[in-house]
């Protein structure tokens, strides 16, 4: 009713994310968009200690869209590895056919 969506997400190298934002949807299409990021007290990133001080993940965002045949997403994490900072951005489409 609210729009108001969340979505965990568990890294088998110790990182944790409760990732929160909203959903849009219309006539032809929905779109989900999240984030969290490490100092958001609201949607936040845990990771163990080795993890926090050698290879941090500072923010994360998603966004994904819906439509009759197709999905698709766009997300980038931020992260600090050994003190230099990139982006890691993914995008994909999944296409239904027949």
């Amino acid at each position: 009713e609210q729009g108001l969506v969340s979505q965990t997400l568990t890294i088998p190298r110790s990182v944790c994310l409760i990732a929160g934002g909203s959903a849009e949807t219309g006539p032809e299409q929905t779109t989900i968009t999240v984030h969290a990021a490490k100092a958001d007290a609201n949607w936040p990133i845990i990771e163990a200690p080795f993890m926090r001080d050698n290879a941090s993940t500072i923010s994360f965002h998603r966004q994904l869209t819906v439509d009759a045949d197709r999905l698709s997403y766009e997300q980038t994490t931020i992260v600090d590895i050994y003190g230099k900072r990139f982006d890691h951005i993914d995008q994909n489409v999944l296409t239904k056919e027949g």
